[in-house]
C-alpha cells in the first residue's frame, strides 16, 4: 500500500491511502492498484506480505521472467512479470522506452562530467595562476632580503662613521666632575687651579668651558681645549694624581674631583656594561681615546672592546 499519494500508471487516476497497490520494480518504478496489476489476490498477498523472493515487474516493464547473479554465485532475485508480457516476444515499445530512459540518464550523466571538467579546468587554471604568482612573490622576497641586508649594511656604516665624527668632535674634550660652581667665569678659574695642580699650566684663551647638567641632577664641566696635546697630558698627569677640592685650593668644601675623556654617548655606555667584567677577575678596564680596554692583570695582554656581545662572552669565558 503505497505511503505517499501516487498516480497508477495503468488508470492514471490518484492511488488513494485506502486503496491497495503495489510498485514496479522494473524501469518505470511507478505504482499500480491491484486491480490494474492484473495479480491475482493470492498473489498480490505473496508480494505484499513479503511470502515470495521474487519482485514484481509490470507487463510494460517485464522483459524476462527471472535472472541469476554470474558474478558471486549467490541465489539472484527473481522476478516476476505483469500478464500480457512474453518472454520471447517483449514488447518493443517498453524496450525502446527503456534505451530512451538510458539515453537520458546517459546524456545528464555526460552534461554532469562535463560540467564538472569545466571545474576542474578552472581549478588547475587557478592553481597554475597561484603557482606562478608564489615564484612571483618568492623572487620578490629575495630581492628584499638582499635590499635590506645593503640596507642595513649602508645604516650600520652611516652609525660608525657618525660615531666616528662625534668622537673626533670631543677628541680635544675633557669632563670635569665635583665642581659645584654654576658661573662660567668662575669655573674658568676652577679650570686653571686643576690644570696647574695637574702639572700643566694654561691660560684662560686656551680652552673653553660649558657647564652640563646630568639626569641625576649632579653637573659636570665640558672643557674644549684648543690644543689635543694639553688634553691628553691632563689625561695622563690624572692618572698619577687623586685630585681633591683642597688640593686645588678651590672653595672649603671637602671632595674629590674626576677629569675624564668626553665620550659619545654609545661609548658611555658600552663603558658602563664593560665595568662588569672587574666583576670576573678583570683587574683593570679603562678608555683612551675612546676606545675601550680590558685587563685582568699588570702583565696581561689588553682586550679593546667593540660591542655588548664581545663582553658577554669574556664573561661567560671565566665562567667556564
Amino acid at each position: 500500500m503505497a505511503n505517499k499519494k501516487h498516480t497508477c500508471k495503468g488508470c492514471s487516476e490518484i492511488i488513494k491511502r485506502s486503496e491497495y497497490s503495489i510498485k514496479c520494480f522494473g524501469a518505470c518504478d511507478r505504482w499500480y492498484h491491484r486491480k490494474c496489476s492484473q495479480l491475482t489476490n493470492q498473489e498480490f498477498t505473496d508480494f505484499e506480505r513479503g511470502l515470495t523472493k521474487e519482485k514484481w515487474i509490470c507487463g510494460t516493464c517485464c522483459t524476462q521472467e527471472s535472472h541469476t547473479d554470474e558474478e558471486d554465485g549467490n541465489e539472484a532475485i527473481k522476478i516476476k512479470c505483469g500478464k500480457g508480457s512474453k518472454r520471447d516476444d517483449p514488447d518493443l515499445g517498453s524496450i525502446m522506452s527503456i534505451l530512451k530512459q538510458m539515453n537520458l540518464k546517459l546524456e545528464k550523466f555526460e552534461e554532469s562530467m562535463n560540467f564538472n571538467g569545466e571545474i576542474l579546468s578552472e581549478l588547475q587554471n587557478s592553481i597554475k595562476g597561484i603557482k606562478i604568482e608564489n615564484r612571483e612573490l618568492r623572487r620578490d622576497n629575495e630581492s628584499l632580503k638582499v635590499r635590506i641586508s645593503e640596507l642595513e649594511k649602508e645604516m650600520s656604516n652611516m652609525k660608525n662613521n657618525a660615531n666616528k665624527e662625534e668622537l673626533q668632535e670631543k677628541r680635544n674634550n675633557l669632563m670635569i666632575i665635583g665642581l659645584e660652581n654654576n658661573n662660567i667665569q668662575e669655573s674658568t678659574k676652577e679650570v686653571i687651579k686643576i690644570c696647574k695642580t695637574l702639572d700643566t699650566p694654561i691660560q684662560e684663551d686656551d680652552f673653553v668651558c660649558k657647564i652640563i647638567s646630568s639626569k641625576n641632577g649632579k653637573k659636570q664641566l665640558q672643557v674644549k681645549f684648543k690644543e689635543v696635546n694639553t688634553r691628553d697630558k691632563l689625561i695622563q698627569k690624572r692618572k698619577e694624581i687623586k685630585l681633591t677640592l683642597q688640593d686645588c685650593s678651590i672653595g672649603d668644601k671637602v671632595g674629590n674631583i674626576y677629569v675624564n675623556e668626553d665620550l659619545p654617548l654609545h661609548v658611555r655606555k658600552l663603558y658602563h656594561q664593560s665595568r662588569e667584567l672587574k666583576k670576573y677577575g678583570f683587574k683593570f678596564v679603562w678608555c683612551k681615546n675612546g676606545n675601550i680596554f680590558a685587563r685582568k692583570t699588570n702583565n696581561a695582554e689588553a682586550k679593546r672592546i667593540f660591542s655588548e656581545s664581545q663582553i658577554k662572552q669574556m664573561i661567560l669565558e671565566t665562567k667556564q
